[in-house]
């Protein structure tokens, strides 16, 4: 209170609240417009069919009947095709903001394990930072992270692995963020099925990865 007048000062905490979630939007709307620009394109119109046919898929049967196929004569990346075969049969436009959130989570998640702390109050920049260098460090960045049959393999597989990872980061940080428990057990076997059964050489990182944790 300054004569007779109240003098309210920005909270810098609050600015940098206001600027982190400005930051996260911006790439979310940027990536969502960079995915509805992009068509389908290469793969994308091989897993549209049930693998090794000419049959389009036209069910959630035909999803799953897909992926049996392709694990036995091709190979493994479930998690990957099935989020791919789901979006080809449902349509890409439900792909699009789904993959922008996830290059969205990929940021988070970067800057929990890099910061240490798990909060929805970020540093903006080490925001900056980080999709700063997501966008020009990336090899072939619309091929990983905007291409369907590419971000699925590469952009979602890696959210997947970071999310896993984050029970044994702060477990070795001694700041455990999940109790011990049978509940525990299950969710982390099945998150590390999927963290697993993600692409080749991540899967063999995050195996060696969570051993020597």
């Amino acid at each position: 209170l300054k004569e007779g007048f109240l003098v309210i000062k920005p909270n810098s905490s609050d600015n940098n609240l206001f600027f982190s979630w400005g930051i996260l939007i911006t790439v979310f709307l940027i990536m969502w417009a960079i995915n509805a620009l992009m068509p389908m394109h290469r793969d994308d119109y091989g897993y549209a069919l049930i693998y090794g046919t000419r049959d389009r898929l036209a069910s959630w049967h035909d999803v799953f009947k897909s992926l049996y196929i392709h694990y036995f004569e091709h190979g493994g990346r479930m998690v990957a095709y099935f989020v791919l075969d789901s979006f080809l049969f449902i349509g890409k436009q439900w792909f699009n903001p789904f993959n922008s959130l996830c290059f969205v989570s990929l940021i988070i998640l970067i800057h929990w394990h890099a910061m240490q702390k798990i909060t929805w109050r970020f540093n903006p920049y080490i925001l900056l930072y980080i999709t700063m260098f997501l966008w020009l460090g990336l090899p072939h960045f619309a091929e990983v992270n905007v291409w369907m049959s590419g971000a699925v393999g590469y952009l979602l597989t890696s959210v997947v692995i970071l999310t896993f990872l984050l029970p044994y980061h702060f477990a070795l940080l001694k700041k455990p963020i999940i109790k011990d428990g049978i509940i525990s057990i299950v969710g982390m076997f099945l998150c590390g099925i999927a963290a697993g059964w993600s692409i080749e050489n991540t899967a063999a990182a995050t195996t060696f990865g969570v051993i020597l944790l």
